[in-house]
């Protein structure tokens, strides 16, 4: 399912409509593995990888999907609300078996959770949350976060994107 552009407003609609992106969903595990056979053949460059889960304990939560940013305008998220385990583990493991190098934001809680909701591990090759730590080294002596979040708003052109997002998903499950 492609997320129509036209849906989306405010802040994240204005960089979406500028840079036009395009967000791809996939609901079930063939055409999830079909779209990840396809970033092997035609995506050369690095990917980036992010989880999405319903709150931080492998154990009692549930991993809600991931997100694979294939360049600056275009990504893929696998949606894996409601899937066997051993179907979430073909995915990781395709994903795995790509060639691309692939950066993740807080690595450890991603390779963690998944590892432990698993059993295998999601491979990472670069992690920008250590990568922030080197950087910003003050921060946490300040209590400031090097969340992807904080960190998007205070050095991108996105900044709270979040804000017109949670407006928009209110609105999109009322309709939906």
């Amino acid at each position: 399912m492609r997320i129509d552009n036209e849906s989306l407003y405010g802040r994240i609609g204005d960089i979406v409509k500028k840079h036009n992106m395009i967000f791809v969903t996939y609901n079930d595990l063939e055409s999830s593995i079909k779209a990840l056979n396809t970033i092997e053949e035609k995506v050369k460059n690095t990917i980036c990888l992010d989880i999405e889960t319903s709150g931080f304990e492998f154990a009692f939560d549930e991993l809600l999907g991931i997100g694979i940013g294939l360049n600056l305008t275009r990504s893929i998220y696998i949606n894996t609300r409601g899937w066997s385990k051993e179907d979430i583990i073909k995915v990781v493991n395709r994903i795995n078996e790509l060639p691309n190098k692939k950066v993740a934001h807080n690595e450890f809680f991603d390779r963690k959770f998944i590892l432990g909701y698993t059993g295998i591990d999601l491979l990472c090759d670069y992690c920008t949350y250590t990568y922030a730590h080197v950087l910003f080294p003050d921060k946490q002596y300040y209590n400031e976060s090097l969340s992807l979040k904080e960190l998007a708003r205070q050095y991108t052109e996105y900044g709270d994107y979040e804000e017109s997002l949670e407006e928009f998903k209110k609105d999109y499950c009322k309709v939906n």
